[in-house]
């Protein structure tokens, strides 16, 4: 069985999937691509009042850095990962899975800095990658400094749904700054944000030079087969980290209340199983409750000992 998900309102996540046998499904060669995987993010985004702050769609994945207002992560990811996959099936012309079986991957972000630190990830992951030199080179999703609380991205509906359903036929979605950084202006953050990220693209072009690495470019990647994988070996079964935390005893504190959540739920879920459908479960306990309508501890509180 896999570990419980602790999922509260109001907490900020680094979202990441990645493409079945790492394939360039989502290469921005065709132009509909980005189009499908930015009218789904935002018409789930507006669907489960999810705040977007950053998100790019590399090749075979994507990141976004976001806010889950009202604690309904679950349903915003398999919304926006099963019509991802469906359009991107309808448009290419195949079948079967898009994505790798392991799901998505939800870091719970727990400091302001930490937050800040993955919009940079997420803005410089095309540069990271060796795709492109400069981020503004990329022809897919991403969005840039300047984006924030600023433009407006617009995506039409693409033909895998009907025009006589309930989807609009455009999408709308603007990137937000975090509710962390309430105290600075939008024009403060992008300022800091656009200063700090030409950083992280200086480094990394600094270390691609001196290593002797080459950046793929723009009209290699225009060329990417979609069915191709890149030829560098995955690393097998490394760390999955559930929390990303700079500060030391914030990280372990942290990383205590995760597993203190995990014990407390599956005590309670052993107590449900036995026929006690009267049990507690802890706070941000999402499948028992939703699915099953068990009682759950109000955030904040703990069981008792």
């Amino acid at each position: 069985m896999s570990a419980p998900r602790l999922i509260l309102p109001g907490k900020s996540y680094l979202m990441s999937r990645r493409c079945m046998q790492r394939q360039f499904l989502l290469s921005p060669s065709d132009p509909e691509v980005p189009n499908i995987v930015l009218f789904c993010l935002a018409h789930a985004a507006t669907k489960y009042k999810i705040e977007v702050h950053a998100a790019t769609c590399l090749s075979n994945h994507y990141h976004a850095v976001i806010t889950d207002t009202l604690g309904v992560l679950p349903k915003f990811m398999h919304w926006t990962d099963l019509y991802i996959a469906n359009c991107i099936n309808h448009h290419r012309g195949r079948w079967g899975a898009l994505w790798e079986p392991e799901g998505y991957s939800a870091v719970d972000l727990i400091e302001d800095q930490d937050v800040f630190r993955k919009i940079l990830y997420t803005m410089a992951n095309v540069v990271e990658a060796g795709l492109v030199r400069f981020g503004i080179e990329w022809q897919g999703l991403r969005t840039r400094p300047e984006d924030i609380g600023t433009k407006e991205l617009v995506a039409t509906r693409p033909k895998f749904f009907s025009s006589r359903g309930s989807l609009p036929e455009t999408a709308k979605l603007t990137f937000v700054k975090p509710r962390q950084f309430s105290e600075m202006s939008d024009e403060e953050f992008r300022i800091d944000l656009r200063a700090k990220y030409r950083a992280v693209e200086e480094s990394i072009q600094d270390r691609f030079d001196e290593e002797g690495r080459e950046f793929l470019g723009v009209s290699k990647v225009r060329r990417q087969n979609p069915y191709d994988n890149p030829w560098t070996q995955e690393i097998k079964r490394g760390l999955n980290p559930q929390i990303a935390c700079k500060r030391k005893w914030p990280r372990i504190a942290a990383i205590k209340s995760l597993q203190a959540f995990r014990k407390e739920y599956r005590e309670a879920l052993d107590k449900y199983c036995a026929g006690d459908h009267e049990v507690v479960f802890p706070a941000g306990t999402y499948w028992m409750r939703v699915h099953f309508g068990v009682n759950c501890h109000p955030p904040g509180e703990r069981a008792p000992p």
